[in-house]
Protein backbone atom coordinates (compact mmCIF):
# COMPACT_ATOMS: atom_id res chain seq x y z
CA UNK A 1 0.00 0.00 0.00
CA UNK A 2 1.22 3.74 -0.42
CA UNK A 3 0.97 6.58 1.11
CA UNK A 4 1.49 10.35 -0.67
CA UNK A 5 1.54 13.73 1.07
CA UNK A 6 2.28 16.98 -0.81
CA UNK A 7 3.35 19.20 2.33
CA UNK A 8 3.87 22.68 2.92
CA UNK A 9 6.35 23.94 5.24
CA UNK A 10 7.94 27.11 6.79
CA UNK A 11 11.68 27.33 5.43
CA UNK A 12 13.67 27.81 8.18
CA UNK A 13 17.58 27.64 7.08
CA UNK A 14 18.63 28.04 3.66
CA UNK A 15 19.44 24.58 1.47
CA UNK A 16 22.20 24.54 -0.85
CA UNK A 17 21.95 22.67 -3.99
CA UNK A 18 23.75 22.34 -7.50
CA UNK A 19 22.71 24.28 -10.27
CA UNK A 20 24.27 23.46 -14.16
CA UNK A 21 24.91 26.03 -16.80
CA UNK A 22 25.68 24.27 -20.46
CA UNK A 23 27.36 26.50 -21.80
CA UNK A 24 25.24 29.69 -23.07
CA UNK A 25 22.19 27.28 -22.22
CA UNK A 26 21.26 27.35 -18.38
CA UNK A 27 19.35 24.26 -17.52
CA UNK A 28 18.99 22.91 -13.93
CA UNK A 29 18.18 19.48 -13.38
CA UNK A 30 17.42 17.03 -10.10
CA UNK A 31 15.54 13.65 -10.00
CA UNK A 32 13.55 11.34 -7.28
CA UNK A 33 13.11 8.08 -6.89
CA UNK A 34 9.55 6.17 -6.45
CA UNK A 35 7.96 2.76 -6.59
CA UNK A 36 4.57 2.09 -8.60
CA UNK A 37 2.89 -1.35 -7.13
CA UNK A 38 2.63 -2.92 -11.01
CA UNK A 39 5.67 -2.27 -12.26
CA UNK A 40 8.50 -1.86 -9.98
CA UNK A 41 10.94 0.87 -9.21
CA UNK A 42 11.19 3.91 -11.32
CA UNK A 43 12.70 7.32 -11.56
CA UNK A 44 11.66 10.87 -12.17
CA UNK A 45 14.01 13.35 -13.85
CA UNK A 46 12.93 17.13 -13.67
CA UNK A 47 14.76 19.39 -15.62
CA UNK A 48 14.07 23.58 -15.92
CA UNK A 49 15.30 25.25 -18.58
CA UNK A 50 16.23 29.19 -18.52
CA UNK A 51 13.90 30.94 -21.43
CA UNK A 52 16.39 33.86 -22.21
CA UNK A 53 19.59 31.54 -22.27
CA UNK A 54 17.86 29.48 -25.26
CA UNK A 55 17.71 30.18 -29.13
CA UNK A 56 14.15 30.73 -30.46
CA UNK A 57 13.43 30.37 -34.44
CA UNK A 58 10.59 30.45 -36.26
CA UNK A 59 8.42 27.22 -36.44
CA UNK A 60 5.84 26.38 -39.03
CA UNK A 61 3.32 27.97 -37.03
CA UNK A 62 5.06 30.94 -37.48
CA UNK A 63 6.05 31.33 -33.92
CA UNK A 64 9.02 31.35 -31.79
CA UNK A 65 10.15 27.92 -30.35
CA UNK A 66 13.36 26.58 -28.86
CA UNK A 67 14.06 22.57 -29.01
CA UNK A 68 16.61 21.17 -26.85
CA UNK A 69 17.96 17.88 -27.14
CA UNK A 70 18.12 15.40 -24.46
CA UNK A 71 19.75 12.40 -23.67
CA UNK A 72 20.15 10.32 -20.87
CA UNK A 73 22.24 7.15 -20.77
CA UNK A 74 21.74 4.52 -17.53
CA UNK A 75 24.74 1.78 -17.65
CA UNK A 76 25.86 -1.10 -15.01
CA UNK A 77 29.07 -2.31 -15.46
CA UNK A 78 29.45 -0.58 -19.17
CA UNK A 79 26.42 -2.03 -20.79
CA UNK A 80 23.57 0.39 -21.20
CA UNK A 81 20.47 -0.81 -19.30
CA UNK A 82 18.17 1.70 -20.38
CA UNK A 83 18.23 5.39 -22.13
CA UNK A 84 15.70 7.87 -23.14
CA UNK A 85 16.72 10.77 -26.10
CA UNK A 86 14.05 13.58 -26.75
CA UNK A 87 13.32 16.89 -27.62
CA UNK A 88 12.15 19.50 -25.31
CA UNK A 89 10.11 22.48 -26.61
CA UNK A 90 9.18 25.28 -25.53
CA UNK A 91 6.17 27.49 -25.17
CA UNK A 92 5.55 29.35 -28.63
CA UNK A 93 5.94 33.06 -28.47
CA UNK A 94 4.76 35.31 -30.97
CA UNK A 95 7.30 37.95 -31.09
CA UNK A 96 11.20 37.87 -29.78
CA UNK A 97 10.34 41.19 -28.11
CA UNK A 98 8.30 39.10 -26.02
CA UNK A 99 9.70 37.70 -22.61
CA UNK A 100 10.91 34.45 -23.37
CA UNK A 101 9.29 31.78 -20.79
CA UNK A 102 10.77 29.27 -19.10
CA UNK A 103 9.88 25.56 -19.22
CA UNK A 104 10.17 22.19 -17.74
CA UNK A 105 10.38 18.72 -18.38
CA UNK A 106 9.62 15.83 -16.11
CA UNK A 107 9.99 12.08 -17.17
CA UNK A 108 9.60 8.73 -15.51
CA UNK A 109 11.75 6.56 -16.70
CA UNK A 110 11.73 2.36 -14.87
CA UNK A 111 14.49 1.45 -13.19
CA UNK A 112 15.27 -1.42 -11.33
CA UNK A 113 16.90 -1.03 -7.38
CA UNK A 114 20.55 -0.84 -8.14
CA UNK A 115 23.76 1.66 -8.70
CA UNK A 116 23.91 3.22 -12.02
CA UNK A 117 26.57 5.62 -14.01
CA UNK A 118 24.44 8.09 -15.15
CA UNK A 119 24.90 10.43 -18.22
CA UNK A 120 22.65 13.80 -19.05
CA UNK A 121 23.61 15.23 -22.76
CA UNK A 122 21.80 18.71 -23.34
CA UNK A 123 22.08 20.16 -26.48
CA UNK A 124 20.13 23.28 -27.92
CA UNK A 125 19.09 22.04 -31.60
CA UNK A 126 18.91 25.56 -32.92
CA UNK A 127 22.51 27.13 -31.78
CA UNK A 128 26.04 25.75 -32.87
CA UNK A 129 27.17 26.00 -28.89
CA UNK A 130 28.62 22.65 -27.73
CA UNK A 131 26.92 19.87 -26.66
CA UNK A 132 27.06 19.62 -22.53
CA UNK A 133 27.75 16.16 -20.83
CA UNK A 134 27.05 15.59 -17.14
CA UNK A 135 28.41 12.09 -15.23
CA UNK A 136 26.42 11.02 -11.96
CA UNK A 137 25.82 7.93 -10.21
CA UNK A 138 22.16 7.44 -9.48
CA UNK A 139 21.11 4.64 -6.58
CA UNK A 140 17.99 3.59 -6.32
CA UNK A 141 16.54 1.38 -3.28
CA UNK A 142 13.15 0.83 -2.69
CA UNK A 143 12.33 -2.54 -1.67
CA UNK A 144 8.78 -4.03 -2.28
CA UNK A 145 8.45 -5.51 0.96
CA UNK A 146 9.70 -3.49 3.50
CA UNK A 147 8.62 0.06 5.02
CA UNK A 148 10.10 2.79 3.01
CA UNK A 149 10.37 6.39 1.50
CA UNK A 150 10.20 7.16 -1.79
CA UNK A 151 12.88 9.97 -2.99
CA UNK A 152 11.86 14.02 -2.14
CA UNK A 153 10.34 16.28 -5.09
CA UNK A 154 10.34 19.90 -4.30
CA UNK A 155 7.50 21.89 -5.65
CA UNK A 156 7.02 25.19 -6.80
CA UNK A 157 3.19 24.68 -6.95
CA UNK A 158 0.64 22.33 -7.09
CA UNK A 159 -3.28 22.40 -8.26
CA UNK A 160 -5.58 19.44 -8.43
CA UNK A 161 -5.82 17.34 -11.82
CA UNK A 162 -8.30 18.42 -14.92
CA UNK A 163 -7.16 16.96 -17.48
CA UNK A 164 -3.74 14.38 -17.30
CA UNK A 165 -0.57 15.65 -18.15
CA UNK A 166 3.07 14.77 -17.74
CA UNK A 167 2.94 16.75 -14.26
CA UNK A 168 -0.21 14.85 -13.46
CA UNK A 169 0.16 12.26 -10.06
CA UNK A 170 -2.36 11.11 -7.33
CA UNK A 171 -4.56 14.00 -8.97
CA UNK A 172 -2.39 16.83 -8.42
CA UNK A 173 -0.81 18.83 -11.63
CA UNK A 174 3.04 19.35 -9.70
CA UNK A 175 4.93 22.05 -11.15
CA UNK A 176 9.09 20.59 -10.06
CA UNK A 177 11.22 22.87 -8.29
CA UNK A 178 14.53 22.46 -9.73
CA UNK A 179 16.69 25.53 -8.68
CA UNK A 180 20.04 24.40 -7.13
CA UNK A 181 19.26 26.79 -3.97
CA UNK A 182 16.03 28.28 -2.10
CA UNK A 183 16.32 31.96 -1.53
CA UNK A 184 16.28 34.30 1.77
CA UNK A 185 13.38 35.55 0.66
CA UNK A 186 11.58 32.11 0.35
CA UNK A 187 9.09 31.46 3.20
CA UNK A 188 7.72 28.12 2.74
CA UNK A 189 9.29 24.41 0.87
CA UNK A 190 7.00 22.57 -0.12
CA UNK A 191 7.71 19.32 -1.22
CA UNK A 192 6.46 15.41 -2.57
CA UNK A 193 7.30 11.97 -0.87
CA UNK A 194 5.66 8.87 -0.52
CA UNK A 195 5.41 5.90 2.10
CA UNK A 196 5.50 2.04 1.14
CA UNK A 197 4.10 -0.69 3.07
CA UNK A 198 2.98 1.01 5.92
CA UNK A 199 0.09 -1.74 6.65
CA UNK A 200 3.29 -4.46 6.94
CA UNK A 201 3.46 -2.30 10.12
CA UNK A 202 0.02 -2.64 11.22
CA UNK A 203 -0.77 -5.71 10.41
Amino acid sequence: MKYFSIISITLLMLICGISKSYGKLQAQFDYSAFYDNNNGAYLETYLSVFGKSAKFVLNENNKYQASIEITMIFKQNGSVITFNKYNLLSPEISDTTEKFPNFVDLQRISLPNGVYNFELKIQDKNSEKEQYTHNDIISIDIPADAISISGIQFIESYTETTVNNMLSKNGYDMVPYVAGFFPANMDNLIFYAEIYNTIKEIE
